[in-house]
């Protein structure tokens, strides 16, 4: 890299010296770019695709030893065909930018989530092919055949793909490495279709498919549905993950973490409705420290690390007393250290 910056520094002194006179173009020779070091020159950024079911994200550069457990290394998960982008690596890892995942900073912004991937479990590509179609079904699979004979890779619920040829039942996906493969209609969506969902019928399959993650394992950092035990990768969700990925379903972009759904929600003062969220804010500092999905008055869904899994439960025994009986603010009879609000991203 400093040997090509030279050169070109060489070339520009080149030009100025001629131009001004004090030397003659064939005074000068000057050394050309050596190829064999421009192929080995690393070009950052570059433009990745997730080309395995699902991968961690983690916080620290795993190379560095900063962290004791996997666990609290993992900041998120990426999913098959999801986009990165990666400026650096380091014994393996890529330091990547993700564009489909956001959290928000002490202003409220929104930026993007950062963090280190295996550079084995993407692929460099030239440009990103835009999805076209979401996996809507816990027991999505990609084929290397239109039938369910031919070799198999399990998706995760909110995976999102470029694919087109619909045909006798089969959507013919377009891989990263540039193959094709194929996945049954029954298990996925055109997103076109799913944006179109709105108002309360957007409410109904908000629920519905919340309702299909439970018994999911808790993971933190986990932002994936457990599609196969056999691969060799942990899948979970924890509480930002699972909201996320819920509406990742209807091609909607909302907030990974817990605070920033908070944050970039819509205020609800009373009355949430299915479908809207319920947070947990810490009673002196104020930073959310949990939500939930509103199923009905006295159900929500969450991901409990207490109980490591995806379950209901009922607000009055949770909280105190059912849900249309809390306004924005109120603390929680039986969690003092909290007060609750509501947002929502339906309309």
């Amino acid at each position: 890299m400093q040997k090509h910056y030279l050169t070109k520094a060489i070339f520009a002194t080149a030009c100025l010296l001629t131009f001004t006179g004090m030397a003659s173009s064939e005074d000068l020779v000057v050394s050309q770019p050596d190829p064999e070091l421009l192929d080995v020159v690393p070009v950052w950024p570059k433009r990745v695709v997730v080309n395995v079911p699902v991968t961690d994200i983690l916080m620290l550069d795993p190379t560095e030893g900063k962290a004791s457990s996997s666990h609290q290394k993992r900041m998120t998960q990426a999913l098959f065909s999801e986009r990165l982008e990666a400026s650096e690596e380091s014994q393996g890892w890529y330091h990547v930018t993700t564009f489909e995942q956001s959290q928000t900073n002490g202003n409220k912004m929104t930026i993007p989530i950062e963090g280190w991937v295996l550079a084995d479990n993407t692929l460099e590509v030239p440009h990103f092919d835009e999805a076209s179609i979401t996996v809507i079904s816990p027991k999505a699979k990609l084929f290397s055949a239109a039938s369910s004979g031919g070799g198999m890779t399990p998706l995760s619920m909110g995976t999102q793909m470029p694919a087109d040829n619909f045909k006798w039942g089969w959507w013919t996906v377009h891989q990263p490495d540039g193959s094709s493969a194929f996945t049954n209609e029954s298990d996925v969506s055109a997103l076109s279709e799913r944006r179109a969902i709105r108002g309360s019928d957007l409410r109904k399959e908000v629920v519905h498919t919340g309702m299909l993650l439970i018994g999911t394992p808790y993971l933190e950092g986990g932002r994936s549905y457990p599609c196969m035990s056999s691969i060799l990768q942990e899948f979970g969700v924890d509480e930002g993950g699972m909201i996320e990925l819920i509406f990742r379903t209807f091609g909607m972009h909302v907030p990974r973490t817990s605070q920033g759904l908070y944050d970039l929600s819509v205020k609800l003062r009373q009355e949430p409705c299915a479908g809207d969220l319920l947070f947990l804010a810490d009673v002196v500092t104020g930073e959310i420290r949990h939500v939930m999905l509103i199923v009905h008055d006295d159900l929500l869904l969450e991901a409990s690390e207490e109980v490591k899994a995806v379950h209901t439960r009922s607000a009055s025994e949770m909280l105190g007393k059912p849900i249309h009986r809390f306004k924005s603010g109120d603390g929680v009879p039986n969690i003092p250290k909290y007060v609750i609000y509501f947002g929502t991203y339906i309309s």
